[in-house]
């Protein structure tokens, strides 16, 4: 998952490529090969970059580049002090920009929404237009940055992780931008990452934090995967506990 970027300072690092970890490629028995081959957007494995010992991806300029074109005419908007659910914003603003072409309006996180207008001097004359009122409060526009949602992109990010597979239907579509979702294959052992690093297309370190929807529970006791040490058949058995 992709979100709540931070930046670092800009960083000038030698670089050498990582030997690639041993992971095996999905089979047809695994879970990652079981999921719909029709839904999200393929992702492929990109070998990380280490300086110094950290890991990181370095996000080159052409792999945003479609990213970047393809919002350059969308903007950020909301409500001040309301969070209205998307039904009710999107009639609200399909009826103010009705004369305007909107190509998509989708919900970022409770209370943000993208609109995206088909021609760039629709979206000037929208943020030209002066203020907006929504229920008798300002209808605002934010600065909009979520360029690292490209197959290029995220097949880095999610290479820094384990082995990518596929975005999910909604992150291909851009339909809920929150966060971008992955699938990504990861040794049943870990590591399991909370904080990954890259290199943006303009060259400053970004630490990006990351989210596991699921993980594979292990018992402290017998080591075995599947449950936890609570509820061990076997503590005990060797004349003692095991703690972490």
């Amino acid at each position: 998952m992709v979100q709540e970027l931070s930046t670092m300072g800009n960083v000038v690092m030698s670089e050498q490529r990582m030997e690639e970890p041993k992971i095996s490629t999905p089979r047809v028995s695994t879970y990652a090969a079981m999921v719909d081959p029709h839904e999200g957007t393929q992702l492929s494995y990109v070998l990380a970059m280490i300086t110094d010992g950290i890991r990181y991806a370095r996000i080159e300029k052409q792999d945003v580049a479609f990213q970047v074109e393809y919002w350059s005419t969308a903007i950020l908007c909301g409500v001040m002090g309301a969070n209205p659910p998307l039904e009710v914003m999107e009639g609200f603003i399909r009826q103010i920009w009705r004369d305007l072409s909107i190509t998509k309006i989708a919900l970022v996180r409770k209370g943000l929404f993208l609109v995206r207008f088909e021609k760039e001097q629709d979206k000037l004359q929208v943020t030209q237009r002066g203020i907006y009122i929504f229920d008798s409060k300002p209808f605002v526009f934010l600065e909009l940055d979520i360029c690292y949602w490209g197959t290029d992109s995220l097949s880095k990010l999610g290479s820094l992780i384990g082995i990518p597979i596929k975005t999910d239907k909604y992150t291909k579509n851009k339909d809920y931008l929150h966060y971008a979702r992955m699938l990504i294959e990861v040794p049943m052992e870990g590591p399991f990452l909370d904080t990954i690093n890259f290199i943006n297309d303009s060259g400053v370190l970004v630490k990006q934090r990351i989210t596991f929807e699921w993980k594979p529970v292990k018992c402290n006791q017998c080591q075995q995967i599947g449950h936890e040490g609570k509820e061990c058949r076997n503590k005990g058995k060797n004349g003692g506990w095991l703690t972490d």
